[in-house]
């Protein structure tokens, strides 16, 4: 600790004892001798040493702590934790360091910095914006002390602020309230006032409603706050009950004596009473649910229980079910249940000719809640049934099977008309899925009567797949199927066996897996769909199946199919870019006509066309062949007009240029801020997907066809000894299949990785799934990196092991180059930001102690000199630290960044010629910014640099140069200080491309020659004595973090004009 600091000021009263803290000698001694020399009465005590200052701060009282980011024993950040952590102590803490990142900040902010300012610049500013950042906290901190007495006077009122408001003198007697407790104990304030509180606040117990202790006298004997029990009862004057949820707190002087409580309570009746109708609802589900008759699916049991428990539950006199006939023309009632009779009825019928109104709200409404049965439209036409029964209100729940009506529960109440509750229309919905249950369950039990299925779909060997394999007959009716698809989907066999391949997805995709199976039978071939699966529990996993015919004698018998999981594909985001320009799958841009306007390399192969361009200007429709046209084509009109989103997979035949023919699966999107409300297209060739074709007796054959030609390498091990792998499994170790079968897995192993690869298959061996990576060794003798998982079966009678292998040497080898690549930036990023910016801190702020007693021309070069040196370590750490950022993408408007840039070069001014918000990272966005006008400002302004700076305006100029790309004339947004320079200088204008598509830089400077324009963004290229060569080698990097696109061109003024498209808008 140093102790070199110059006399204090006189008034000691008013001196601010100040700590700072930096592993530069140089800049303590600069910083302490700045500080002190200003008029205000500081004293600085300095040190390298963070622990040194923390054993500083234990011995003495200091008015604020300065302190430096990186320093090698901790770091500023570490230092400030500690402070406030371990000391416990909330003095004034300011970072004063270089240029860091703005996370940096963020992070000392959030732990209680009161400043964060950095380094750099004039010292005489710089040191005068510390010295009042100082003063300021110190100031602030002073007066927080003053104010935190009152404060605490005030925190139990302001903490027990709710609905009803009761206060207490210590006998418990009230002595105020507010108007909710008026209205919710019944008393006024004149008559309440003076009262013991239990008077005024009488509560009692739900079940019993006697009174209950108050609460005023707990918080009077134990002293702290109390609360009511759940459904605790408030008693009005007017002998009104209420539900209330209440607590009690004391009121405490300074000295912590108590002089009162405090009551604050609200109503909760409708919440309890929501709650209690609930839990009947609740458990009459669940008596339902579990039913005897519903469960073994004896209908006009199961129907009467469900009619009888759902006229208790919902208060209604009648309550039935109808069922639609096959032709859905016709409604018959197969219970009616009258309360009041205790009878139940049935054979009534409605037709869809007679009540056609009624028909059409079923299929549009999960449910109807006709609160008048007779004034409502959906409901109208039962007007007569209703006045004849006295039915006021109907509530109809339609009961749905794969999102299509087969029924409806009525619900009729007999009186005056009756507003259906939000619980009791759900209610009722949940009440006709149980109807659907039990009348499944009575289909069940009808085919078990029909089928004597006793087949074995697959061996243990298929069952070990993480695919689903299944088979269906010609009626839909499953017949085959693994065990990993019971697992998945979370049904029983028997429960699969009463299913149709559609019950297992809803909506939409219900309607394409129909879709697809009709495609299959008419066209006996192979058929890709996606959709989610929905388990038993309701979770919907997104899958990709592939059917094919099973045929015998060329007699179709049934589909078999194969499930893939999607889950982890979906969960990758795509941007637009990648997949135009650099997505290997084929993709398409249609243009408001519906025409191709745009096209990647990988659909133009797909399409047969040698160049791109030959599919430029076709319509869409044009490229399948003619019996998928007029679906295609309005498939694309309806996207194209808003009214479709184009989120499900279309399927087609392409016909390509030169007459051939594939399959394709098409996925469209509309595309926003693209001339012409375009439509981007990816599509997928799935010609070569290979269907399962043999029959269902030979269903060993088909499973052998599957693995045969599956990417992923599949091997059987038994007694350590391989007796089965597939193509793929050869060719990742380069060998013919026979000359692995027989051979131990060790031979195909890397010496080092040996011992490992004994335990994992001594584990898969003692019955534990194992899934592992290891070093393997192909033919070759070069290294491959294979990813395995395996499990044990049973071959034969005996014991084996069936696993799968993936080559994953690639991914190692990508994922190891980038770790480099960053390790690289950031070692580069540390000594640009550290180690060279602090001696070029020192050398300025020695330099301006100079001018003060030296004035001279050398001077002046020699600090033009260290500035450059500044700028340009300020490039090259910006330009490292672009390549290890990990940016967090929000919506930014343009005007505030555009505001927010530091003020422009002399002679420079910046134009705004629009406003536009778009999803990028704030820092990065104005990183960007800053760099293109500075980069204008180096190659066009001819005002020197000692002028004052420049303006910033929206769509004005600071002189009487025309706008830099033809912007109207506009008022000013706000001007820096120290404006006004009447040398010529150049105007920078920002504003938006056509569109939304992004945004332009444009200044009117001398441009850049077009045979050089290639060559701006590369490291060190520059035209300016004064240019680094590496702000636009920054701002690429920027864009192109982004999936932006950048071009550069000439402005309306003849200057340069930058244009970063691609750009989403927010």
């Amino acid at each position: 600790m140093t102790d070199d600091t110059l006399p204090m000021s006189p008034a000691d009263a008013a001196s601010i004892d100040v700590l700072y803290v930096d592993d530069d000698e140089a800049l303590l001694s600069l910083t302490s001798e700045f500080l002190e020399r200003r008029d205000e009465p500081f004293a600085v005590d300095t040190t390298s040493s963070p622990r040194e200052a923390l054993a500083a701060l234990r011995a003495g009282d200091y008015d604020a702590v300065v302190s430096d980011y990186q320093m090698p024993e901790m770091d500023g950040i570490e230092l400030l934790e500690a402070i406030r952590e371990d000391l416990g102590s909330d003095v004034p803490f300011v970072i004063f360091t270089g240029r860091g990142r703005e996370e940096v900040a963020i992070e000392a902010l959030n732990l209680g910095a009161d400043r964060y300012l950095q380094k750099g610049g004039d010292p005489s500013s710089q040191y005068g914006v510390l010295a009042q950042a100082i003063e300021q906290e110190v100031e602030h901190f002073r007066t927080r002390a003053k104010l935190r007495e009152r404060e605490e006077h005030l925190r139990i009122t302001l903490e027990s602020i709710g609905d009803a408001v009761i206060a207490t003198d210590d006998a418990g007697t009230v002595t105020r309230m507010n108007d909710v407790a008026e209205r919710l104990t019944g008393w006024d304030r004149s008559g309440a006032i003076g009262r013991p509180a239990e008077e005024v606040f009488d509560i009692r117990d739900q079940e019993s409603e006697r009174s209950v202790e108050s609460p005023v006298e707990r918080v009077l004997r134990e002293g702290q706050t109390v609360g009511l029990a759940n459904g605790t009862l408030l008693v009005g004057r007017n002998g009104e009950r209420r539900y209330i949820a209440d607590s009690g707190a004391p009121i405490e002087t300074e000295d912590g004596d108590i002089v009162g409580v405090v009551l604050v309570f609200r109503d909760v009746t409708e919440r309890y009473r929501r709650r209690r109708r609930r839990e009947r609802q609740r458990e009459a589900l669940l008596d339902v649910a579990d039913d005897e008759d519903v469960v073994a699916g004896n209908l006009e049991a199961a129907l009467g229980t469900i009619t009888e428990r759902v006229a208790d539950v919902l208060d209604v006199e009648r309550a039935a079910v109808w069922l639609l006939d096959d032709d859905r023309s016709r409604l018959r009632c197969e219970s009616l249940y009258d309360a009041a009779t205790g009878d139940h009825e049935t054979r009534a019928t409605l037709t869809a000719e007679e009540y056609p109104a009624y028909f059409a709200a079923l299929e549009r409404h999960r449910a109807i809640d006709a609160a008048d049965a007779v004034a409502d439209g959906r409901t109208a036409e039962l007007a007569d049934y209703a006045r004849q029964h006295g039915i006021g209100a109907m509530l109809d729940a339609t009961i749905r099977d794969g999102g299509e009506v087969v029924g409806v529960v009525c619900h009729e109440h007999v009186g005056d008309s009756r507003e259906w509750t939000d619980d009791e229309v759900r209610f009722a919905a949940e009440v006709s899925d149980q109807v659907l249950k039990a009348l499944k369950n009575h289909r069940r039990r009808r085919r078990e009567r029909r089928f004597r299925r006793q087949k074995e779909f697959l061996d243990t060997v298929i069952d070990s797949l993480d695919d689903l394999l299944y088979a269906f007959g010609e009626d839909g009716e499953f017949l085959e199927w693994s065990e990993r698809f019971e697992e998945v989907t979370g049904y029983g066999p028997g429960e699969i066996a009463e299913c149709t391949p559609t019950d297992f997805f809803e909506g939409t995709d219900a309607d394409r897996i129909a879709e697809a199976i009709q495609r299959i039978r008419e066209d006996r071939d192979r058929v890709t769909v996606q959709a989610d699966l929905v388990t038993a529990d309701g979770e919907a996993i997104p899958y990709e199946f592939t059917g094919a015919p099973m045929e015998t004698a060329g007699e179709l018998v049934g589909i078999v199919g194969v499930g893939r999981d999607l889950s982890a594909a979906r969960s990758a985001e795509r941007r637009f870019r990648d997949l135009l320009d650099r997505s290997p799958a084929p993709a398409l841009l249609i243009d408001e006509s519906g025409a191709v306007s745009y096209c990647n390399d990988a659909a133009a192969d797909l399409a047969g066309a040698e160049r791109k361009a030959d599919l430029l200007g076709r319509p869409a429709e044009r490229l399948v062949a003619p019996p998928d046209r007029d679906r295609i084509a309005g498939g694309i009109e309806r996207l194209l007009e808003g009214d479709e989103t184009g989120d499900e997979p279309t399927a087609a035949t392409l016909r390509a240029l030169d007459g051939t023919e594939c399959h394709v699966v098409g996925q469209s999107a509309p595309v926003d801020g693209i001339e012409g409300h375009a439509a981007v297209v990816v599509l997928q060739d799935i010609t070569r997907r290979h269907a399962l074709e043999a029959e269902l007796s030979e269903t060993k054959d088909r499973y052998q066809t599957l693995v045969e030609n599956n990417h992923v390498g599949i091997y059987v091990l038994q007694d350590r000894e391989l007796v089965y792998v597939n193509p793929r499994m050869a060719e990742i170790f380069g060998y013919e299949r026979e000359e692995m079968i027989g051979r131990s897995p060790l031979e195909f192993t890397a010496e080092a990785d040996h011992e490992r690869v004994e335990q994992r298959l001594a584990a898969r061996e003692a019955g534990e799934s194992v899934q592992y990576v290891f070093q393997g060794v192909r033919k070759d003798g070069s290294p491959v990196y294979v990813e395995i998982q395996g499990s044990q079966i049973e071959l034969d009678g005996a014991p084996a092991i069936i696993g799968t292998a993936i080559d994953v040497t690639e991914r190692r080898e990508r994922r190891r180059t980038l770790e480099r690549r960053n390790e690289q930036l950031e070692a580069v990023s540390r000594i640009t930001s550290h180690d060279l910016r602090t001696p070029i801190q020192v050398a300025l702020g020695r330099l301006e102690l100079a001018r003060e007693t030296v004035d001279d021309d050398y001077l002046a070069e020699v600090g033009a000199a260290l500035e450059r040196t500044e700028e340009l370590v300020d490039d090259l750490s910006a330009l490292a630290e672009e390549g290890t950022v990990d940016y967090d993408t929000e919506p930014v408007s343009l005007r505030e960044v555009v505001e927010s840039l530091p003020a422009p070069a002399p002679g420079v001014t910046v134009e705004l010629a629009g406003a536009v918000t778009v999803s990028a990272d704030r820092a990065a966005l104005k990183r960007l910014l800053e760099n293109l006008v500075k980069n204008a400002a180096e190659h066009g302004s001819t005002s020197p640099r000692s002028e004052p700076p420049g303006d910033v305006t929206e769509g004005g100029s600071a002189d009487s140069r025309p706008p830099a790309d033809g912007a109207a004339e506009r008022g000013a947004i706000g001007d820096r200080p120290g404006s006004g320079c009447e040398s010529e200088g150049v105007t920078v204008e920002i504003g938006p491309l056509p569109d939304d598509d992004g945004f332009y830089v444009a200044d009117d400077g001398p441009g850049v020659p077009e045979e050089e324009r290639e060559a701006v963004f590369q490291p060190g290229y520059s035209t300016s004595d004064d240019g680094s060569g590496f702000g636009l080698v920054s701002v690429e990097q920027i864009v192109r973090d982004h999936g932006w696109r950048i071009d550069v061109g000439e402005s309306a003024a003849g200057g340069a004009r930058f244009e970063i498209s691609g750009v989403e808008s927010a």
